[in-house]
Formats: structure tokens, C-alpha cells, sequence
């Protein structure tokens, strides 16, 4: 890292910050600074100058107290879910759930502009690339080549914050496998695996695969044709949305909008 000569400080501040920062290091994170109030490095070669020495950390953050701070995610053997609160990031990830099960016990930080970042271990064999919108509107993911922004920075004094019970910890869990094989480049046609609970059911198994692959465009009127095959084959309404809603979502539509294309669907004379 190239450091600036600046008069050393001992505030609370930035003890507490400090203090912050050691425990990312004996997690064995690795870091490194972004220009203040920013999300730019502050060093040439960005994340791949993150460094696990605290001697280096402390140094450079008492020199320039102001700095943010990020994480690399590959070197720290970590992986983040990242939940955009404009695009309707909770709401796709909450129908995310709903069809592919748990996420594991969250650790988390709530961002300045009223996201989320959902911290896990990664798996060695299924790494994690930063993707955008890949698992739904508004779900970004980083891991491979990336970085993420931590407490104690700000943009425009409003903090990143871990909650209390959500911290980061030793035995924090590992990405869902589920998850981790959406995320591979082979993707849709990993979502097969996950729709094993179909395996006598043919037809919505084919049906599902075929609706994940529809492009922008063409969404809404791929949904309503797959929701009067269900009405068709006298499938529930309520399963229909729990089976087409999640996956179209990934393709870009909102969720009430799903939804109501779903209703329509079954509501027709």
C-alpha cells in the first residue's frame, strides 16, 4: 500500500474503529482502504493490495483516520449477497427463499442506503463470481475478483453497521449449496438440482427450466402462459405462485407484478 506521512492520532473514534478492524484481521479477512466517503480504493491495484498484517492496517488507517474500508472477498475466503432496497433486492430474495429454502443463519450488515449484505464462508468447490441480478432484481453477489465495503466507513456520514447479533464470527455459516450452484456460469441449467421435489412431475419440471431462460421482453407473457398450464392440470393457485413467481423474478420481473400476472392467469372466464 502507498501511504501518505500524517501526524498520528489516539481519538475514541478511531480506537473504536481500529478495534473494529483487528477483528476483521484475526477472522482472517483481508484488507484495505477506499477513498473516504467513497467505495474507491484508495490504493493502485485496489482489492489485490488487501493485506491481512495488522502492523499495515493500523499504520495506515492512524494516518488517514477518514478512510473506508473494504474487504477482498476471494483472499478472505468469503462471499456477500448483496440487497439493492431500491431495486426490490428483500422482496427477491425473500421469493428466493420461499422456493429453494433456507439461507442459514445471516450475518449481516445494514448499508447507508437501507440495503443488506449477507456475509458467508465460501465453498472451495463452488466459488462464488460477482454476478448482478443473477439470483433476482435487485440481488447482487460478490466473491471472486471482489470486494465489499465494511463498517466502520460511511458515505456521506451514514454508517455501515453490523447489528449486534449479527456480527462476523468464526463459525459463520457457508453459502447454501443451492445458492452456490445458481451462481455458476452453467446457470439456468444448474436450477435443475433444485427442482428434484418434481421428479415425477415432467411436466412442471420442463415447464420451470423452460420459464427460467425466457429473456426480457417476453416475461410476463411467459408467465401467464405457464400459469394456465398449471390452472390446465388443475394445480392450486397458491403452489403456481410459489413455483413461477421466484423463478421469473430472477428474470428480471417484480414480484407484485408476478403475482398479479399469476392471479390473472387464474382468474380468467
Amino acid at each position: 500500500m502507498s501511504e501518505q506521512k500524517n501526524s498520528h492520532t489516539h481519538t475514541p473514534e478511531i480506537e473504536s474503529a481500529l478495534a473494529t478492524l483487528r477483528r476483521y484481521v484475526e477472522l482472517g479477512w483481508y484488507l484495505f482502504p477506499l477513498v473516504p466517503n467513497t467505495k474507491r480504493p484508495a490504493t493502485r491495484h485496489g482489492y489485490k493490495d488487501a493485506t491481512n498484517d495488522w502492523a499495515r492496517i493500523e499504520r495506515w488507517h492512524r494516518r488517514h483516520p477518514d478512510s473506508n474500508w473494504a474487504v477482498a472477498c476471494e483472499a478472505s475466503g468469503i462471499c456477500v449477497v448483496d440487497l439493492d432496497v431500491d431495486r426490490g433486492g428483500f422482496e427477491s430474495f425473500s421469493a428466493l427463499l420461499s422456493t429453494y429454502g433456507s439461507a442459514n443463519d445471516h450475518v449481516y450488515q445494514n448499508t447507508p442506503s437501507g440495503g443488506a449484505h449477507i456475509f458467508y464462508r465460501a465453498l472451495p468447490d463452488l466459488p462464488v463470481r460477482c454476478t448482478n441480478d443473477v439470483l433476482g432484481r435487485g440481488i447482487d453477489t460478490r466473491g471472486i475478483g471482489g470486494y465489499i465495503v465494511v463498517e466502520p466507513s460511511r458515505i456521506d456520514g451514514v454508517p455501515y453497521v453490523f447489528p449486534s447479533s449479527r456480527e462476523p464470527r468464526e463459525d459463520m455459516p457457508s453459502v447454501p449449496r443451492w445458492m452456490a450452484e445458481l451462481l455458476q456460469p452453467q446457470a439456468p441449467v444448474r436450477i435443475r438440482a433444485s427442482l428434484d421435489r418434481f421428479a415425477d412431475d415432467k411436466w412442471r419440471v420442463g415447464l420451470l427450466m423452460w420459464l427460467s431462460g425466457v429473456k426480457e421482453g417476453n416475461r410476463n407473457e411467459a408467465l401467464y402462459w405457464a400459469a394456465c398450464r398449471y390452472r390446465e392440470r388443475a394445480v392450486p393457485m397458491d403452489d403456481a405462485l410459489h413455483d413461477l413467481v421466484p423463478i421469473i423474478v430472477r428474470a428480471g420481473l417484480s414480484s407484485r407484478e408476478a403475482e398479479r400476472t399469476v392471479r390473472s392467469a387464474y382468474n380468467r372466464r
